[in-house]
């Protein structure tokens, strides 16, 4: 990936071309400064799936008919960890926290972020970020927002689980 000079996306035009000027800038920021944590993420992910010997190695060993041998023991150990998130979930505790919190009021948005983990499948997001976790040390989900139908102005708050790092900007794009 080629590093991009973000000083050259200018900041000028309508304050509409300059928010998206802005946020061109810290996307390509933020994909660089994480562009070596994305191929070695790749990497784990493909070597916990059992892909271990290198692309020049095993394409050598098959020309010369020789088999290649992987015990994937890591796998098991991940599942262990993973497993072990799934038994004792982490879970959002809502609270009053200063002197004019209200306890009332901390039940009832506890109550609404269950509501929201049971109807969206909140176990499902909690597992894929856990294996992210695991494999990569980074582990990703998303919360938002759809309308109930197209013509409706009702909103109901969801998550969603992300399939990898790569998910992360084309969901955040597409919403």
């Amino acid at each position: 990936m080629s590093r991009i000079d973000t000083d050259l996306i200018p900041l000028t035009g309508t304050p509409d071309e300059q928010t998206l000027a802005r946020a061109r800038r810290r996307y390509i920021q933020g994909r660089d400064a994480l562009s070596e944590w994305r191929k070695r993420a790749d990497e784990a992910y493909d070597f916990i799936a059992g892909n271990q010997w290198p692309e020049d190695l095993a394409n050598d060993r098959g020309l010369e008919g020789s088999p290649c041998l992987t015990v994937n023991i890591l796998r098991q150990h991940a599942l262990l960890v993973a497993n072990a998130i799934r038994q004792d979930r982490p879970a959002q505790i809502v609270g009053p926290v200063d002197d004019h919190g209200d306890v009332q009021t901390a039940e009832k948005m506890q109550g609404l972020v269950r509501h929201i983990e049971y109807e969206s499948d909140a176990d499902t997001c909690h597992d894929a970020a856990s294996w992210g976790i695991v494999c990569t040390g980074l582990g990703y989900g998303i919360v938002g927002a759809q309308y109930e139908t197209p013509g409706s102005f009702r909103s109901e708050e969801h998550t969603s689980e992300l399939q990898s790092h790569s998910d992360l900007v084309c969901r955040l794009l597409l919403e």
